[in-house]
């Protein structure tokens, strides 16, 4: 039986600044959790990309909204916003 796990996403495990932006993480169990905060403006294109170096995010999402509006565009072209 694996054993009881807790970590806090305010003491993250690692932390990931990038221009108008902010990823907190944490991994428990091999899974990681990560928390984004994102300013007024910020776009994947512009903020992660060059860091990134990929046409676009390649890492797989659960995302859970507290507030602010999140506009996704896939490869194929489809959309969708998000937010609470």
């Amino acid at each position: 039986m694996a054993s009881m796990q807790k970590k806090n996403l305010s003491v993250p495990d690692e932390t990931r600044k990038f221009p108008k932006g902010l990823l907190e993480l944490v991994t428990l169990g091999g899974v990681t959790f990560g928390r984004g905060t994102f300013e007024p403006g910020w776009k994947w294109s512009a903020s992660v990309k060059p860091l990134a170096n990929t046409k676009s995010c390649e890492a797989p999402h659960f995302q859970y909204h507290i507030s602010g509006r999140l506009g996704v565009r896939m490869d194929d072209g489809g959309g969708a916003e998000f937010g609470p």
